[in-house]
């Protein structure tokens, strides 16, 4: 079995359908098409295979349903912040030992979360962002990481009991960005590697996100909810100085920083609404 066969056969498992005939029949034909196909055929094939998988399993776990896309969208996107924190947590810990205990909060957050343990999940957010707020931080970065807490608190509170991706797996997934920011840390600094987890999560995470959440509108909730989450912790303020430096020496960087930022939430939003009708149709 060659490694294009693997990965169909890997994503056709994953298709929310309740007869498994018709998912070995959609691996079956998969592959049949692509036997004698180039590399740019089986690669859009297999593209197309994980497409249907994300829109049976919206459709699955919602019923098309607007508030239920929503509240399992800004679920994920509340998980998705808490592993961030715990990434550039886990990063910055080797030059502050406080971060480390933060980090295995946050991580431990997020895990629960995935593993639906809401009131634990909660409580353990809630409780790193105090320590952030008293003990561990300052200046900036201290509200940032209250910021992006709070708004994962709510997206976990507004997710309601409906599961979204409530699985043991997943929750061993969600350990890895963090273990991964150890080893990057040792590997290159903790500046470095805390650099590369806001990149990989703040920018990234997103684009890759809005490109799935058109077959599926749960992962375009889910940007929506990260790059709030951002404009949040870091726009506004950044509003008020870049306004100050307009009037001051005339610099626009921090202002156009701000109208993307902010023009980001709106296209994430927009995303989601046409992902929504779009599935809907099918």
């Amino acid at each position: 079995m060659t490694a294009h066969e693997r990965a169909v056969h890997w994503v056709s498992k994953r298709i929310d359908y309740p007869d498994a005939a018709y998912r070995r029949d959609v691996a079956l034909t998969t592959c049949e098409v692509c036997r004698e196909a180039g590399r740019a055929r089986r690669c859009l094939e297999l593209f197309n295979l994980a497409a249907l998988a994300l829109q049976l399993r919206s459709r699955a776990r919602t019923g098309d349903r607007p508030d239920a896309v929503w509240r399992q969208g800004v679920e994920i996107g509340a998980v998705l912040l808490l592993t961030s924190l715990a990434a550039q947590s886990a990063a910055a810990g080797f030059a502050s030992a406080g971060k480390f205990g933060l980090a295995a909060t946050v991580g431990a957050s997020a895990v629960c979360a995935l593993l639906g343990r809401r009131v634990a999940a909660l409580g353990l957010a809630a409780g790193a962002a105090i320590a952030e707020a008293v003990w561990v931080g300052s200046g900036l970065q201290t509200g940032v990481f209250v910021s992006c807490c709070a708004v994962a608190i709510g997206g976990l509170l507004a997710g309601g009991h409906e599961a979204a991706y409530r699985r043991s797996g997943m929750a061993l997934v969600a350990t890895a960005p963090v273990l991964s920011a150890l080893l990057a840390a040792v590997a290159m600094g903790s500046a470095s590697a805390e650099a590369a987890s806001v990149l990989a999560f703040a920018w990234i995470a997103p684009v890759v996100l809005l490109i799935a959440g058109w077959f599926d509108p749960r992962l375009a909730a889910a940007a929506t909810t990260i790059v709030f989450a951002r404009l949040l912790a870091s726009g506004f303020g950044e509003l008020g100085r870049a306004l100050a430096v307009l009037q001051q020496e005339g610099q626009r960087e921090l202002l156009l920083r701000w109208l993307a930022m902010s023009s980001g939430v709106v296209g994430a939003w927009l995303v989601t609404h046409r992902s929504i009708r779009h599935t809907a149709r099918l």
